[in-house]
């Protein structure tokens, strides 16, 4: 049902945030993959974050070779995504460079941001020393 409406919406939007409050039931993460694959067709851009990624350390492909998709993963939600690539101990370029498309914001203590084929960016800018539950979503969203 959720698949329907949100295949209804989809002409509306000009982007999608996915992931913030997702949850990891697999009926919800299957049905946001072709949800994912939807989007893809009308060519819309994508930013996935927490449980997304989640979605994405299981079926990669679902944002494999999409330049349209921006990654947010936390020092964890990459750890595991290099584990589900096959590579224990991936570097940021090396990562993109395995999906194929997507750009990939590594959030930590410094921030670093990456396409397939291009140099990583750096934030060294002081921001909050602890990050708040919640902060990831925020990004996500102005993103």
């Amino acid at each position: 049902r959720m698949v329907g409406k949100m295949e209804a919406l989809l002409p509306r939007f000009h982007a999608l945030v996915i992931g913030c409050g997702l949850g990891r039931d697999m009926r919800v993460l299957n049905a946001t993959a072709r949800v994912i694959e939807m989007a893809k067709e009308r060519k819309l851009p994508l930013v996935l974050d927490a449980d997304a990624l989640w979605l994405v350390e299981r079926q990669p492909q679902v944002v494999a070779g999409y330049e349209q998709a921006v990654l947010t993963p936390n020092a964890a939600e990459f750890r595991r995504l290099c584990q589900a690539l096959g590579v224990e101990d991936m570097t940021l370029p090396q990562l993109c460079e395995k999906l194929k498309g997507p750009l990939v914001l590594q959030k930590g203590a410094v921030d670093r941001i990456c396409r397939p084929g291009q140099e990583p960016l750096s934030c060294t800018e002081p921001g909050a020393p602890r990050r708040p539950g919640g902060l990831g979503d925020f990004l996500a969203g102005s993103l």
